[in-house]
């Protein structure tokens, strides 16, 4: 008997399993014994998650079952993995995870310590970091669950050593459909997307943001004046380090970096771990991207810090001071801690669980909150937990954008040597006399 069922399909279900012989290969020594096959058809299910086991009764009443297995039921005759690559469900769900099982026998990867896949979405329109997969010895795969992004429609995946070996289906790759698509939250095409607001700014030059979920927008104004632009992202500034791409100065060390280069059509990200997406457009467009920010920092922080860096386009080339964002308070060729613009993150109105989606379980959450103590789902900052509450939930459920961002008129209070502190300040009260700040400076530690 085989007993099938779960979550998706209802309760458990028996199938009666009939036997068969297979006959053996010809020309081979005929076998002592032969076990025979069996096989029993569940029906009635497509583009379902089936889990089921096996149990076998002897002829005494003694039963064994086998470990529960689980199978996608659904068309694979557009998938193209084959044996080789496996993934649950099939096909992939937009915004949802999927497993991927690698099968490395016969393969260029046969032998390998260790594997990764190298995955992307759309016919490789965006680019995922590559995740070491895990190898499970009793089945002889390497498997891995992985994200599926909102937008896609195609996941393309193909897997490597880490060390320049590649199996990509002999020049092929590997490209499952996904449903449940959703529009993207954002465009890459050069132009600024409507939903991004200016963060700050110094004469014509302008750092946009805006934030999708995990995803984080950045523009600015791209680049064909004459300089190479970047746009630098912390969770939290670090020591000065050397300038990035030759330049010359220092920077406050980044955790990733948007570039646009002057002299080509060259624009990427640099030293990202989170998904990553990067557009230019036409001379006078924008240098604009996306990063997945809860990949990139493990979890979507309540703060990040982003800069500009415009610097003239040859290697060596120096720091335009006044185009530099936020404007710079010392000028001195560098970007330093305290020339990043703090931008703090909060959920948004709704969503009471902070997952970024504003959906029914934070429906949940209120209803079970409903007059209660437990403030999570007060949506208004009343103390209450009440119908106003449900209003403003059902006004942004189903919102893409499930997070929002507060704009913060500081900078990073970093630890300094004392006499370096002083020494800013000085700069700052000479060269800015008679001018209004638009920052506040943090205040120098006396020792």
């Amino acid at each position: 008997e085989t007993y099938a069922g779960g979550p998706e399909v209802g309760p458990w279900q028996s199938v009666s399993m009939s036997s068969s012989d297979v006959a053996p290969p010809a020309n081979i020594l005929a076998p002592a014994y032969r076990a025979l096959r069996y096989g029993g058809m569940i029906t009635g299910q497509r583009n379902e998650l089936l889990d089921y086991y096996v149990e076998a009764v002897d002829g005494r009443g003694n039963i064994a079952r086998s470990d529960i297995q689980h199978v996608w039921v659904g068309d694979s005759a557009t998938q193209s993995g084959g044996d080789v690559v496996q993934i649950v469900p099939n096909p992939a769900i937009a915004g949802q995870s999927l497993a991927v099982t690698y099968n490395p026998l016969g393969r260029p990867l046969a032998g390998a310590s260790q594997v990764y896949v190298h995955y992307g979405f759309n016919n490789w329109q965006t680019i995922s970091p590559d995740v070491l997969m895990n190898w499970d010895a009793e089945q002889s795969r390497w498997n891995v669950n992985l994200p599926i992004s909102q937008d896609a429609s195609q996941f393309d995946l193909v897997f490597n050593n880490g060390a320049g070996t590649w199996d990509n289906n002999s020049g092929q790759d590997w490209h499952f459909n996904v449903t449940g698509t959703q529009s993207p939250a954002f465009v890459m095409d050069g132009v600024r997307d409507a939903s991004a607001k200016e963060v700050a700014s110094n004469g014509a030059r302008h750092l946009y943001a805006a934030l999708s979920g995990d995803t984080l927008y950045v523009a600015t104004e791209d680049a064909g004046e004459g300089n190479d632009v970047f746009i630098y992202l912390a969770k939290t500034p670090g020591q000065l380090v050397a300038a990035n791409w030759a330049k010359a100065g220092q920077i406050a060390k980044w955790d990733a970096y948007l570039a646009d280069e002057n002299d080509n059509d060259y624009k990427a990200w640099f030293d990202a771990t989170g998904a990553t997406q990067a557009a230019t457009g036409a001379n006078g467009g924008v240098l604009e991207g996306t990063i997945n920010l809860a990949q990139e920092f493990g979890s979507l922080p309540s703060e990040i810090y982003l800069a500009v860096g415009v610097y003239q386009t040859a290697d060596g080339g120096a720091l335009v001071a006044s185009q530099q964002v936020p404007a710079s308070i010392d000028e001195n060729g560098n970007i330093n801690a305290l020339e990043y613009f703090l931008l703090q993150l909060v959920a948004a109105p709704g969503d009471f669980n902070q997952d970024g989606h504003v959906d029914a379980a934070d429906f949940d959450l209120w209803r079970t909150t409903f007059g209660t103590a437990d403030t999570r789902a007060d949506a208004n900052a009343d103390g209450t937990v009440d119908g106003a509450d449900y209003i403003i939930w059902r006004k942004y459920f189903g919102t893409a954008a499930a997070a929002s961002y507060v704009l913060v008129d500081s900078r990073p209070a970093v630890p300094e040597p004392t006499s370096f502190c002083l020494l800013i300040l000085g700069a700052v009260l000479v060269g800015w006399q008679g001018r209004r700040l638009a920052v506040r400076l943090p205040t120098p530690a006396i020792s």
